[in-house]
């Protein structure tokens, strides 16, 4: 009689081999938010109950760009529309099928909010005005600027804005307070509460080069001018920037008799600021200035944008330039241009967002006679690194010659400026 055999269900020598079980994430979130321009990073531990390799693909929606990083999700938020969207996650430890994970993601949209009209407190409408940014007081500060009054008078008035509660005080600072003028172009010191101002243009239009440092601890800013060796020549409409990395500061371009593409590193020590020309090694940018710029003190590279090649005509150029300030000697790179980057100009608003590498870039002027349409971001952020056109409903009149700037929350402001048949005396906040 045939009997068992003895061998187990499992096969040669009556084993009873486990089913190898497909990995998971466990805590998988309901959902996800994440601004645009913002990034969101969400726990991610996947597990595999046979401890095998698990392998992760992501596959990211309309409107976000997504990558594992580490124990980590990360998601960034584009500037694309999209509202909602969704991340897929594949999971495959090479044994079972892969394991798929939709996630929905809900992508908030910027919005712009109610423009304050400043002539009510007495500011005058003007254009390049410097705009000093005290976050610790919750205040920033417009200062001089180029009024119409006639066309062209240099402004030497400064004026207290509440970051919170939008009033605005005339104010009277301390110490070495500039004389009226415009263009100057400001250098914040990250972490104090002070910058740095250099060049623009006063009387007449003629620039200069003059130098000096503001700061905001007491109730009312206080100005000491700085004495200076081998500086840069007078210029305006530059680039005047300073990178705590290597605790540096750098001068690039502006009209400086022609537009110019030459770039300084000064060093500071105590009140004495000392200058040296640099040689940047490879290609550079052309002689240009009204250009836009941002520096990235996390890396040490500026990003600079289009600018003027010349008067009449402007011959905006049309690219986007980054300079590495802590390679030896800093280099140049071309990273964009022609159709991938928006129209040239020169002298719109200009404002970067340090913490989420974007740039911002508003109005200005292709033709010196017109406002070039267009709301634009360039995207710095790892797996972005490109522009969006940003259309909001509420959208204040396009214009040239104004000014911006970014707080830490990512809240964008800009106003004043000039179109060909309007001057403002404004402020308007880009934010959530």
């Amino acid at each position: 009689m045939a009997g068992n055999s003895g061998a187990g269900v499992g096969g040669e020598g009556g084993a009873v081999q486990p089913k190898n079980e497909p990995p998971a994430w466990a805590e998988v979130p309901e959902k996800i938010a994440v601004r645009e321009g913002d990034t969101a990073r969400i726990p991610y531990v996947p597990a595999d109950p046979d401890k095998d390799t698990i392998e992760t693909k992501v596959t990211a929606g309309e409107g976000l760009v997504a990558r594992v990083e580490g124990a980590e999700l990360v998601v960034l938020g584009r500037f694309d529309g999209a509202s909602t969207s969704s991340i897929e996650l594949e999971l495959s430890d090479g044994i079972n099928a892969p394991v798929k994970v939709s996630v929905p993601v809900e992508i908030e949209r910027s919005s712009w909010k109610k423009t304050t009209n400043l002539v009510p407190s007495g500011v005058e409408a003007r254009e390049h005005p410097a705009l000093l940014l005290d976050e610790e007081g919750k205040r920033a500060f417009i200062l001089g600027g180029s009024g119409y009054k006639p066309y062209g008078t240099p402004l030497e008035d400064m004026f207290q804005v509440s970051l919170e509660g939008g009033g605005v005080t005339k104010v009277t600072p301390t110490g070495d307070v500039p004389p009226p003028g415009a263009s100057r172009r400001v250098a914040p010191i990250p972490g104090k509460r002070e910058a740095y101002l250099f060049g623009g243009y006063g009387v007449q239009g003629a620039s200069n080069n003059d130098l000096y440092r503001v700061t905001f601890s007491g109730e009312t800013p206080s100005f000491q001018k700085l004495e200076q060796q081998s500086p840069p020549s007078a210029r305006a409409l530059h680039l005047f920037a300073h990178d705590p990395g290597t605790g540096k500061f750098f001068v690039f371009g502006g009209f400086a008799f022609s537009p110019s593409n030459e770039l300084f590193e000064g060093t500071l020590e105590g009140d004495v600021m000392s200058w040296k020309k640099l040689k940047p090694s490879g290609a550079k940018p052309s002689g240009r200035y009204g250009f836009f710029y941002g520096i990235d003190t996390k890396s040490g590279k500026a990003l600079v944008f289009s600018g003027a090649q010349g008067a009449s005509p402007i011959n905006p150029a049309r690219d986007l330039w980054q300079l590495d300030l802590r390679s030896d000697p800093p280099a140049w790179s071309l990273l964009l241009e022609g159709e991938a980057v928006p129209e040239g100009r020169r002298n719109g608003v200009f404002a970067y967002d340090e913490a989420r590498s974007l740039l911002y870039v508003w109005g200005g002027t292709a033709n010196g006679q017109t406002s070039a349409q267009g709301f634009w971001v360039y995207d710095g952020r790892e797996g972005v690194k490109a522009w969006s056109g940003l259309d909001r409903e509420g959208e204040p009149p396009i214009r040239s010659s104004g000014a911006g700037f970014v707080d830490s929350a990512g809240t964008l402001r800009l106003g004043f400026g000039n179109t060909t048949s309007a001057v403002f005396a404004d402020l308007t906040a880009l934010g959530f």
